[in-house]
């Protein structure tokens, strides 16, 4: 039997690839920053987005394909493109999982926090067949960071808080902290 292509994703469902996924759509921006740090494109990307921004994948990005927005993806759309895997968030995309899942792997990321990004990270190298390169990009990102600590003096190092979210947050009257 060949090599197995397996990980858990934030809704505790183990997905396993017999090949190394290839053709992938992502439904969020987090897939993208991932995508982008492994030396992936995605077949098929938001309406909108950060795909386009130099710091992803710039003019590059006009070359994936619409598939509908964060809170209504476009389910044909996304099976035209055949995809081997689909990275989502796990709300809303938990409300269509059934349906995407009927279409390819799908992998849910939530969360927040340093050790959950680089999961995240970890999880969709295993799928795609890039451990090594999650590993290495961790691997410079650690190294980044101990450089920056070690060259601030203790009495000049501050707390970072970083907040995020959508107008959902705003509506709901709930937002993500982390520090």
């Amino acid at each position: 039997m060949g090599e197995s292509y397996r990980a858990i994703d934030a809704t505790n469902t183990e997905l396993h690839l017999s090949k190394p996924a290839e053709r992938i759509v992502c439904l969020t921006a987090t897939g993208i920053d991932i995508l982008a740090e492994l030396g992936l494109e995605p077949v098929g990307y938001l309406a909108q987005g950060i795909a386009d921004r130099p710091e992803f994948f710039g003019d590059r990005a006009q070359q994936f394909t619409s598939v509908g927005s964060w809170m209504l993806p476009n389910l044909k759309a996304i099976r035209t493109l055949q995809p081997d895997l689909i990275l989502g968030w796990r709300f809303p995309h938990r409300l269509y999982q059934h349906w995407l899942r009927q279409i390819a792997s799908t992998y849910l990321m939530s969360g927040s926090g340093y050790d959950i990004a680089l999961a995240r990270l970890r999880g969709v190298a295993r799928l795609t067949g890039r451990d090594t390169v999650a590993e290495t990009a961790i691997q410079q990102l650690e190294t980044q960071i101990e450089t920056y600590r070690t060259a601030i003096p203790a009495n000049l190092q501050k707390t970072v808080l970083m907040m995020g979210g959508s107008t959902l947050n705003l509506l709901s009257a709930s937002h993500f902290c982390d520090e």
